[in-house]
């Protein structure tokens, strides 16, 4: 199967147009408010398919979720006492828990307890506490600074990393912390952690989280950050921040982790939140109370956080996996992301557009090279190969390849360029059907339509045969008839005519009166020109011989018809003027099928062929040598021969016979033997009296007997009428 089409190659431009309008498109309606945030919603879900069809990964076992769920709410009332809280982190601790991450803001409470719950967290160093930022609408970057709380700034100061104030603009940006523990547990705990989360504005689904969060000149990392970094040995306060050309890299002393250029880290959810190791916080008091050490041993050197899981509380937010899904398991899902080092880096912006272009103006160019077949083939081929390409690139190596934008253009060029085509090729349809169907079959023109590149509509040199119809003796005969009658015997005899040409491949250039140019080898190419041409004359002067016995009866004149036939090349196409054009042939060839027709009158013949045509049927017909004949207008001579009958009709014996002496008459009267040549005519006209062709040899040789042809005498006739 060859994908393009040597002619059509000539379209290309037009792919390329199309691809680049479709790629100006995409990238407009991505910046779009409406549109945009329609089609970023789609790149995401796509993002979130990846993640369903790659399926579960197992977290890190060491990582517990202490869950408080409807049992505590009955159980210990919320919010949660402070002294379960203190006998959890006991009980942990004891057991071996490396570190503790409470997201829950411990207010203060009149609690006798409460001190037990200050002096577990200070004596242990292993609590970090949750703080939620908060940044009032409305405020730029500029006016921020003046919104700064610094009262609470100076309470958790200690627990930010300075930077430079040009890397401010890489971070989000907090005036204070709304939301935290009170504050001798915070100044009492290991350290904080941001509990910020970022859903997306397109669908709400968390799948980002900001590393840091800058607040007054200073940086605080996330829960599941200063979580993993605890877990991995790292202080989280000797950074390094690098801007690179579309993301930072936060390097800890060689342990790197890149996000975006607003330092979001994607998550990479390990799955539902049921593949966590999960247990309730009242389980954990039970087994401290029973002094249950089996159950107790699981926190072992375990990464534990606390918090919510209730949906009566309402902290649940949806994620790629669950449409309310507890906030908790965003920090297990960073945390897991950060230790198992698992960072999902979209691919930069240009890579992502080149491919677009690439992928978009090769789904063009195909739309406009190849067959639609092909095309579509082509389009759905690339269409699920990119797919899953980038789905193998996110599952093997982390890459985000963006799917919605590259398909969108690749649909819209798609779509574009067949709707494009199908306008043009409708018209083009509608174009050849009026062009043609009055001039060929309905066949051919269905053919046409089918492969318009058959047509030469602009003219073109091809080898062609072409017949010339004429009635004899019409202006007498239409003397004879009524204009009615005249009319319709002429409508009647056409019709039946054309039927004949139509039916043998060929062309009706033009009616003209009572005559028929017809054509063959064009619009649709014909190895048979000559023959079918040959064959049509034939049928055409059989069915006229129906039509006079019909006619007969009816009292009709009696019409004979003459047929030229020539082979040549020619020029063929549209022709004429821009307001009104015909498909038609032009030429000497054509000219010279002409003269034939009126020739036949010469002769007494009615179907006379050229030499060129002669040569290439003389093995399927039966055909008589007229003459060596300079038509009027020309100087060359052309032989000329008299279309009899094909070659598997059977003749009779006298026909053969008559042919033979013929032919040796005129070799005789090509040799100048008058006298011998005049003999074998007369023979001839034994068989057949009333052929006019020997008659008008006998009357040559008579004439030329009484005056002899000049020495160059070649045998040549010149005519001095059409």
């Amino acid at each position: 199967m060859r994908l393009f089409s040597k002619k059509r190659i000539q379209y290309a431009p037009f792919g390329i147009l199309f691809a680049t309008i479709s790629i100006l498109l995409t990238l407009f309606l991505f910046k779009t408010d409406i549109f945009g945030s329609f089609f970023k919603a789609l790149e995401y879900k796509s993002l979130d398919m990846m993640f369903k069809t790659r399926g579960p990964i197992l977290p890190n076992p060491n990582l517990i979720i202490v869950k408080i769920d409807e049992r505590e709410l009955i159980d210990f009332n919320y919010p949660i006492p402070h002294n379960i809280t203190a006998q959890a982190i006991y009980y942990m601790t004891e057991a071996g828990a490396k570190a503790i991450g409470i997201d829950l803001f411990l207010n203060k409470q009149s609690d006798e307890n409460l001190n037990n719950l200050l002096v577990y967290t200070a004596e242990h160093s292993n609590v970090f506490l949750a703080v939620g930022p908060y940044r009032p609408s409305g405020i730029s970057d500029d006016e921020l600074d003046f919104y700064i709380d610094s009262l609470v700034h100076y309470k958790v100061k200690h627990w930010g990393v300075p930077i430079q104030p040009e890397l401010k603009q890489y971070f989000h940006r907090s005036v204070t912390f709304a939301g935290k523990s009170f504050d001798e547990l915070v100044e009492a705990s290991a350290g904080i952690g941001h509990v910020a989360i970022l859903p997306d504005p397109f669908d709400g689904v968390q799948r980002r989280v900001p590393l840091f969060i800058e607040y007054a000149g200073r940086v605080y990392p996330s829960l599941g950050l200063v979580l993993a970094l605890e877990y991995l040995g790292i202080d989280y306060r000797k950074v390094n921040i690098v801007k690179k050309r579309n993301e930072i890299i936060f390097d800890f002393d060689g342990f790197k982790i890149p996000t975006s250029l607003k330092s979001e880290l994607f998550i990479n959810y390990a799955g539902p939140d049921t593949i966590f190791r999960q247990v309730s916080l009242y389980k954990v008091i039970e087994a401290g109370v029973k002094g249950d050490h089996e159950f107790l041993s699981q926190f072992k050197n375990a990464i534990v956080i606390i918090g919510p899981t209730a949906r009566s509380l309402g902290d649940l937010g949806p994620n790629p996996f669950s449409e309310k899904s507890p906030n908790i398991f965003i920090h297990a899902n960073v945390f897991n992301t950060i230790v198992s080092q698992n960072f999902i880096r979209p691919v930069s912006w240009r890579v992502q557009i080149f491919i677009m272009i690439v992928l978009t103006m090769i789904v063009g160019l195909s739309g406009f090279v190849t067959k639609f077949r092909n095309s579509l083939i082509l389009t759905i081929s690339i269409l699920i190969g990119y797919f899953a390409f980038s789905f193998l690139s996110f599952t093997q190596f982390l890459r985000w390849f963006y799917n919605a934008e590259p398909m969108l253009g690749i649909l819209i060029c798609y779509i574009s360029s067949v709707s494009f085509l199908t306008f043009r090729e409708n018209k083009q349809k509608q174009q050849i059907r009026s062009m043609f169907e009055k001039y060929v079959d309905a066949s051919v023109v269905d053919k046409l339509i089918e492969n318009p590149e058959l047509m030469a509509l602009g003219g073109e040199e091809r080898e062609l045969t072409i017949l010339f119809s004429d009635i004899q003796g019409f202006t007498t005969m239409s003397e004879k008839l009524t204009p009615h009658e005249l009319v319709t015997l002429l409508n009647e005899l056409l019709d039946e005519l054309s039927i004949i040409i139509f039916k043998n491949k060929g062309t009706i250039d033009k009616y003209i009166g009572d005559a028929i140019m017809a054509f063959w080898g064009a619009p649709i190419p014909d190895e048979n020109h000559a023959y079918n041409a040959c064959v049509t004359a034939l049928e055409m002067q059989e069915k006229l011989k129906e039509l006079r016995e019909k006619w007969k009866k009816l009292k009709r004149p009696e019409i004979k018809m003459r047929i030229g036939i020539n082979t040549g090349k020619v020029i063929v196409g549209n022709m004429g003027s821009k307001i009104k054009f015909n498909y038609t042939v032009v030429g000497d060839d054509v000219n010279l099928a002409s003269r034939l027709e009126g020739a036949n009158k010469e002769y007494g013949t009615n179907i006379m062929i050229g030499e060129s045509t002669y040569k290439k049927v003389k093995d399927k017909f039966i055909c008589r040598e007229l003459d060596l004949l300079v038509v009027k207008g020309k100087t060359e001579p052309v032989r000329v021969y008299e279309l009899i009958a094909p070659v598997n009709d059977t003749l009779p014996d006298e026909m053969k016979k008559f042919l033979e002496i013929y032919h040796d008459g005129l070799e005789l009267y090509r040799s100048m033997e008058w006298d011998k040549a005049i003999d074998r005519f007369t023979k001839a006209l034994e068989i057949y009296p009333n052929d006019f062709t020997c008659k008008l040899y006998i009357q040559r040789c008579l004439y030329f007997k009484e005056s002899s042809p000049p020495p160059n005498w070649t045998g040549v006739f010149v005519m001095q009428t059409k």
